[in-house]
C-alpha cells in the first residue's frame, strides 16, 4: 500500500479537525474559538482527543489567551457574558450596532488585546473626528465609553494590565464640544406653535399630544407609550410606567416597535394633570370616537394606545419629532410670506425636536410656577440626588430677561 493511501486510511476515521501527519509521525488537531485558531499535536489519537477537550474547556471557562484574542472577538464575548442579560435590549442593540459600524472593520478591531495601547484608541477616535464626514463629538464619546467598558472588563480578567481607553477623549484635537444644544422656547413661541397646530387643517390631529408634551415634561417615548389604562381622568393623574421605541432589533431585519421600562427607576411615576392637559386627553378621546379610529396593533402585549397614526398604529418618538419639525417649517414658510405682504419682520419659530418640550416645561416651572426643585425632579422622573442640574433644563429666555428689568411691552 502506498504512503498516500496509508495516510488517507489513517485520516478516514478521524473526527473533523483532526489529521494524521505521516512525515511527522503524529496527529494534528485544529480548532477555532472566538476567532482564535489553535493547533495541538499528539502521537496517540485518543489521548490527543482528550487533551483537546480539556483545552477547549479551559478556554471556555475563561482561561483566555490575550495574545490571540482580538478586540472584535473579545467584544462579542463581553456582550454575551456581561451585557446581554444585564442591560436593556435597546442598549444591547445600540452597543452592537455602533461597534459594527465603526470598530469591527477598523485596524484596532482586529488587533490582539495585549497589543492595543492608548495611542491606538486615540488615533482611532481621532480618525473618526477628522474624516470628510466627521462624527459628532457625542457619538465619539459614546464609542469611547463602549471601548472603555469593554476593555475595563478585559483588565478585570487579567487579559491586559491597563485600560488603553482610559481618558482618551480629553486628548482629542478639534473636538468642537459646541454640540447641538437642546433648548426651550418662550411662552410666546409655545403659544404661537400650538395656535398654528390648532388652526391647521392637517396638523390639528396632533394638537392634544403636543399640548400634553408641553404640559407634562414627559419624555417622548413615555408619551407615545401611553395607553388609556394609564390615564385616570377622574383622579387627574397620568401613570408613567413604560416607554416605546422603534429601532433595529437583534432577531429581525429592519426596525420594530418595542415596549421597555422607563429610563430609570425614578421614571416610573404619576404625573398630575394640569387643566389644559386634562382637557387635551378628553379632546383626544372625543376625536378618536368621532373619526372612529381604534388601535390596530399590539406591541409586546400592550394595545389601546392613546396616540395613533392614520392607520391606527401607535405613534413613536422619531415620527413625533419629524412631525414637530414639519410643523415648524410649515409655519415659518407661511409666516415669511405673510410678513412680506404686510411689510414687517417675520416672527419665526426655531425648528425644534420633541425633547425641547421637556426643556420648555422645566423652564416654565421655574419662571412662572415657582415650583420647588424637588417636585419638578419627581415630575420629570429624576432622582432627588440626580446629577442632572437645574442648568441642564433651565433656559433663560429673552422674555424672562425683559420681564426682570421691566422691559416687556404693555
Amino acid at each position: 500500500m502506498s504512503k498516500k493511501k496509508l495516510q488517507n486510511n489513517q485520516n478516514k476515521n478521524l473526527q473533523k479537525g483532526y489529521s494524521w501527519r505521516e512525515k511527522e509521525g503524529r496527529y494534528c488537531a485544529r480548532f477555532t474559538i472566538d476567532g482564535a485558531r489553535y493547533i495541538m499535536y499528539g502521537t496517540n489519537y485518543k489521548e490527543l482527543v482528550k487533551a483537546v477537550d480539556i483545552r477547549k474547556g479551559e478556554i471556555h471557562k475563561g482561561v483566555l489567551e490575550p495574545e490571540k484574542m482580538i478586540l472584535n472577538n473579545w467584544f462579542m464575548r463581553w456582550m454575551e457574558s456581561c451585557k446581554k442579560d444585564n442591560v436593556k435590549n435597546q442598549t444591547y442593540v445600540n452597543y452592537c450596532t455602533y461597534f459594527k459600524w465603526y470598530v469591527e472593520k477598523s485596524k484596532i478591531g482586529n488587533m490582539p488585546l495585549s497589543k492595543i495601547k492608548k495611542i491606538h484608541v486615540q488615533d482611532f477616535l481621532q480618525g473618526l473626528l477628522d474624516r470628510d464626514k466627521p462624527l459628532s463629538i457625542n457619538t465619539i464619546k459614546y464609542l469611547g465609553s463602549i471601548l472603555y467598558c469593554c476593555l475595563e472588563e478585559a483588565r478585570d480578567n487579567d487579559l491586559i494590565d491597563k485600560n488603553p481607553a482610559n481618558k482618551v477623549i480629553t486628548n482629542l484635537k478639534n473636538r468642537k464640544d459646541s454640540t447641538k444644544k437642546r433648548n426651550a422656547i418662550s411662552e410666546k413661541e409655545e403659544r404661537t406653535f400650538l395656535e398654528y397646530v390648532s388652526n391647521h387643517r392637517y396638523f390639528k390631529c396632533h394638537e392634544s399630544m403636543l399640548t400634553i408634551m408641553f404640559g407634562t415634561g414627559a419624555r417622548v417615548g413615555e408619551v407615545t407609550a401611553l395607553t388609556w389604562q394609564d390615564i385616570d381622568l377622574d383622579a387627574g393623574v397620568i401613570h408613567i410606567n413604560k416607554t416605546l421605541s422603534y429601532r433595529k432589533a437583534t432577531a429581525v431585519k429592519g426596525r420594530v416597535k418595542s415596549i421597555g421600562t422607563p429610563k430609570t427607576n425614578f421614571s416610573v411615576r404619576d404625573i398630575p394633570m394640569l387643566p389644559e392637559v386634562k382637557e387635551a386627553f378628553i379632546r383626544q378621546k372625543e376625536m378618536l370616537d368621532v373619526i372612529n379610529r381604534e388601535c390596530t396593533e399590539t406591541v409586546d402585549g400592550y394595545t389601546d394606545f392613546v396616540f395613533l397614526n392614520k392607520d391606527g398604529k401607535a405613534m413613536y418618538p422619531d415620527l413625533t419629532t419629524a412631525i414637530i419639525k414639519r410643523i415648524c417649517r410649515s409655519y415659518n414658510k407661511e409666516e415669511e410670506i405673510l410678513a412680506q405682504k404686510e411689510g414687517r419682520e417675520p416672527y419665526l419659530l426655531p425648528v425644534m425636536s420633541s425633547h425641547w418640550t421637556r426643556h420648555t416645561f422645566r423652564t416654565r416651572c421655574f419662571a412662572n410656577k415657582n415650583v420647588r426643585n424637588e417636585i419638578v425632579h419627581a415630575m420629570m422622573g429624576h432622582s432627588l440626588t440626580s446629577r442632572v442640574s437645574e442648568a441642564d433644563y433651565l433656559h433663560i429666555t429673552t422674555e424672562m430677561i425683559k420681564e426682570e428689568f421691566g422691559l416687556c411691552a404693555e
